[in-house]
């Protein structure tokens, strides 16, 4: 039996798989087996919000780009992710300069 997280993948990795950046599952207990996928386990569920500053704290990263389970990926570009991602680092260096 396949898994949210399973089908999410799946069309993760067949749409993005040149995907250049650490992949995350955050999880409260469950196991998800994929060594392309870095399991974050965040113990028993308080809230959503702090389900996710807690698995957002154990990410050694400045910037994360989340996405939902329940929403697939397709015709993912890494080169327009990169642009985009670029776009927003220039214009969040403008706003707090």
């Amino acid at each position: 039996m396949r898994t949210r997280g399973s089908h999410f993948f799946h069309f993760f990795w067949k749409h993005w798989p040149d995907c250049p950046f650490d992949v995350y599952l955050g999880t409260n207990h469950k196991d998800f087996s994929d060594p392309r996928v870095r399991l974050v386990k965040v113990g028993e569920d308080i809230s959503w919000a702090d389900n996710m500053i807690n698995m957002l704290t154990t990410i050694n990263s400045h910037y994360v780009l989340l996405f939902l389970d329940d929403y697939f990926i397709y015709e993912c570009s890494s080169e327009k992710i990169l642009m985009a991602f670029e776009s927003f680092k220039n214009s969040m260096q403008s706003i707090c300069s």
